[in-house]
């Protein structure tokens, strides 16, 4: 038997005709089992500059990393958001919009020298980790053992 999550109940009329034809067939349940609620939400973040000295296949370890994690601790992870070196902060801009969109409780980044850079020039002085505490509701989870 399915799960509905609550991002798939939130989504609105459009998916409303294909949840209640799963549900009215036996293969939805709209609650979960006792015991087992929905899984949180979470997304992902990398920084490639902060890799650069690790070799070209540091990002890739990175994200396996991020969704070892979120595997391991019964984490529902979306999206990984990779930053690359001279693409000006266009990852993270993305990853704002969805965090303020889809509320994950928490941010995972392989380490705080991830979000520890200044985004970019409109923001001034604050961090992109500074950024994330004052403009959306996720907590930063480095996975290197620092804690929030």
């Amino acid at each position: 038997m399915i799960v509905a999550s609550s991002r798939v109940r939130s989504r609105g009329p459009a998916l409303l005709p294909i949840v209640m034809a799963a549900h009215d067939a036996g293969i939805l349940s709209a609650e979960a089992s006792p015991g087992q609620g929905p899984r949180p939400f979470v997304i992902g973040y990398i920084d490639a500059a902060s890799l650069s000295r690790r070799g070209p296949k540091a990002v890739a370890q990175a994200r396996a990393r991020i969704a070892k994690y979120a595997a391991d601790m019964q984490l529902d992870l979306g999206h990984t958001y990779v930053d690359y070196p001279g693409l000006g902060g266009s990852s993270f801009r993305v990853l704002m919009i969805a965090a303020q969109h889809y509320n994950p409780q928490q941010i995972l980044v392989p380490s705080l020298a991830h979000v520890d850079a200044q985004s970019d020039v409109r923001h001034g002085d604050r961090t992109r980790q500074e950024l994330i505490r004052q403009c959306t509701r996720a907590k930063v989870r480095p996975l290197s053992g620092q804690r929030m």
